[in-house]
């Protein structure tokens, strides 16, 4: 068996908002644009759950065996303070619209209810030329949210390609929200034991998510999952 395949993935622009009914009543037609909202304060931290394919562990040393590190920067996620910087904003530049953090391509907000906005926007992967252990990385990581629409694969003559749609859910006061920061470490088997390539991979890092439970049904003989459900205040 191959040495294991370590990979730690950082925020990014693939943000899933889920905003949690506010103080702030405030009508959106009386906002100022643009309105910048930043991360102030860890509202909630949740309890780090492990899953394999017979379901949830409970036994906590398991769990910190599991949790420890991630490769040789011995890293662990789960323990890490919380820290607010000039990364950890939202701006939203209309009531149709807003961007997370420094990225420049714009959510559509594209539906409203009271208390409830929807925003979406098209998402499409760099072009994928690596083995099928990276692939199915891409694939697990995008699955772990609630949110958004499964990825379609597309062959084009020099790899692959994944496109799907990116949908969050936001409820409360675009001026307060809570934003849920989903940690996970993935340890998945990966390749084809007949060909003799099967490699392990783990994945660590943050979601601006929800977990979608329906994940750990995809768990098989050397897979273990651990998750830790946050949640941040912006404002």
């Amino acid at each position: 068996m191959d040495r294991p395949i370590q990979c730690i993935l950082r925020f990014s622009s693939l943000f899933f908002l889920v905003l949690s009914c506010g103080k702030d009543t405030t009508d959106i037609n009386d906002i100022t644009y643009p309105l910048v909202v930043k991360a102030k304060s860890l509202e909630s931290r949740g309890t780090v759950r492990m899953f394999t394919k017979d379901g949830e562990v409970t036994d906590k040393a398991s769990i910190a065996r599991f949790i420890a590190n991630v490769g040789m920067h011995e890293l662990n996620i789960f323990e890490e303070p919380f820290k607010s910087d000039e990364s950890n904003k939202i701006t939203f530049h209309s009531r149709d619209s807003l961007t997370f953090a420094n990225d420049v391509l714009k959510f559509g907000i594209t539906e409203m209810q009271q208390g409830k906005f929807v925003i979406s926007r098209d998402f499409q992967s760099d072009v994928i030329t690596l083995p099928h252990y990276i692939m199915s990385a891409t694939e697990d990581i995008w699955r772990l949210g609630a949110h958004h629409s499964p990825l379609e694969k597309k062959i084009l003559f020099d790899g692959f390609i994944f496109t799907g749609k990116e949908i969050r859910v936001g409820y409360g006061s675009f001026r307060s929200f809570n934003l849920p920061i989903l940690l996970f470490k993935l340890k998945r088997q990966t390749g084809f034991e007949e060909l003799k390539s099967v490699r392990i991979s783990v994945n660590a890092g943050k979601w601006f998510d929800e977990f979608n439970d329906d994940f750990i049904s995809t768990l098989t003989n050397e897979d273990t999952l651990a998750i830790q459900q946050n949640y941040v205040l912006f404002e």
